[in-house]
């Protein structure tokens, strides 16, 4: 193994200012020492905190500024007293690097609450150096501070877990809503809201989606198996949940009433703040006297829940709704995220891990071009008024994972030589080294699987092709 003495350079994504605007920055790592462990980064999740450090939005960022702290990596090289780690493995590193180890939340496992905790970026580390985030090719990081990723996790469907996922995980497990049988609520459905809604499934809650419009009632009902969808604007609909809930994770990371919601919890129940604001949220106080209820707050999670996460999600088998980009489109990315237009989470990954184009769940197509910036790679197409939805499954170098891209692609809806056509444009753009399953949704009632002659078309194109091409039922 080679020194860890020697300091080491890498090149980032970087914001110089409030714009935001990302660009290359090649800076030297910080000098790793004995507990450390070098990360080659695969892939970092975008969150809403980044763009808020990147444009300053709460006055305190210094720049140049490498975001992400939704990172997964490859160890490359372990520091002499590393022991939870080895060179090979995947790991994660999420939103802090550091504690002083001594006060009493650092005792007792709640590190996130340390006064003198360090930030994965725009902070300073021990030794003066500026921290700088995973949108870049690698890390050092204190071995505290890593997290195994359990065998049999796909890594880029970790990542989300690392912030959005604990962010609702931690106040449930420490206030006790763990038991099934609870009715809570997920106010905001973005990449914490989403990972809301599955964990709380997955622990046997009753849940309500909570949002300002409809727009998003299909998704948490039938692809996030959400019990209920309330739109905070429907009085009446708001009327008859008053006082259903036991209680509501908060996500929404911009300034918004509390009122509406405190009257949608029963007795003693919580409303937990997980959105940065940088403005007053203001309620009257009758609010939460008449029902003993209570507005609190919950910050990430300890690097234990961390770990406990990870193997509550292996078991129940959870995944987060990802897209994944190049990190050449970040901007766009970042663009997208601020908009909430991601379903859940962007990841800006490594060339040489994986073939970078957006995945996100499984929706209703519509017209687009192929750009690889700003699209998916999948597809539906009508045959025998049938629809279908074609999904590349992209093939890792290294272990030959598959990765299933979910989102149907901006791409009309074709059939015959129209659709000939757009598979020979698509085989173009990503090249041969793809699996192409087709999902047939009006399965056959009697066989469930697609009948011969709808397969003629894909057989035929994938025999010119070149490409291994197969049913999925």
């Amino acid at each position: 193994m080679g020194s860890l003495e020697t300091e080491r350079k890498t090149t980032g994504w970087a914001a110089r200012d409030p714009s935001g605007f990302l660009s290359p920055y090649t800076y030297s790592l910080r000098n790793t020492g004995p507990e450390d462990v070098f990360i080659k980064v695969i892939c970092s999740g975008i969150c809403h905190t980044d763009i808020h450090q990147a444009k300053n939005d709460l006055g305190m960022s210094n720049y140049p500024m490498v975001p992400g702290h939704e990172v997964i990596g490859e160890v490359v090289e372990v520091g002499t007293d590393v022991t939870k780690f080895a060179a090979g493995e995947i790991v994660g590193v999420g939103l802090l690097v550091g504690c002083c180890r001594n006060c009493r939340p650092c005792n007792t496992d709640r590190e996130q609450y340390c006064a003198k905790k360090i930030y994965s970026y725009n902070d300073v580390y021990t030794d003066g150096n500026p921290t700088q985030g995973g949108f870049a090719g690698s890390m050092v990081v204190d071995q505290k501070f890593v997290v195994k990723i359990p065998d049999g996790m796909a890594p880029e469907q970790v990542a989300p877990l690392l912030c959005a996922g604990i962010t609702v995980y931690s106040p449930l497990n420490h206030f006790g809503l763990t038991k099934s049988g609870l009715r809570g609520g997920v106010l905001g459905l973005g990449g914490v809201g989403h990972m809301g809604v599955k964990i709380a499934k997955a622990m046997g809650h009753h849940v309500t989606v909570i949002s300002s419009s409809d727009k998003k009632k299909v998704e948490a009902l039938e692809h996030l198996g959400a019990d209920e969808y309330l739109v905070s604007s429907d009085a009446e609909g708001m009327q008859k949940a008053a006082e259903s809930l036991d209680y509501i994770i908060d996500t929404v990371p911009v300034s918004h009433p509390l009122e509406p919601y405190l009257s949608l919890l029963g007795l003693d129940g919580k409303l937990i703040l997980t959105g940065v604001i940088n403005t007053p949220l203001q309620f009257l106080t009758p609010m939460v006297m008449f029902g003993r209820k209570e507005i609190t707050g919950s910050f990430i999670g300890s690097m234990k829940e961390t770990e406990e996460l990870l193997a509550f999600c292996k078991e129940k088998d959870l995944r987060s709704m990802i897209e994944v980009v190049k990190m050449d489109c970040i901007n766009t990315a970042m663009e997208r995220v601020e908009k909430n237009d991601v379903r859940y989470r962007d990841l800006p990954g490594d060339a040489s891990h994986l073939k970078r184009f957006l995945l996100s769940p499984m929706l209703s197509a519509q017209v687009s071009s192929f750009d690889t910036c700003n699209t998916s790679t999948s597809f539906s197409f009508r045959q025998n008024h049938n629809r279908f939805l074609v999904n590349p499954v992209v093939l890792l170098p290294s272990k030959q994972r598959r990765v299933h891209l979910r989102r149907v692609a901006k791409v009309p809806i074709v059939a015959g030589e129209t659709l000939m056509k757009h598979l020979d444009a698509f085989t173009k753009k990503i090249g041969r080294n793809v699996v192409l399953e087709l999902f047939d949704t009006k399965e056959d009632p009697k066989t469930k699987a697609p009948k011969k002659s709808r397969g003629a078309v894909l057989k035929d194109w994938s025999k010119k092709a070149k490409v291994k091409a197969e049913w999925v039922h």
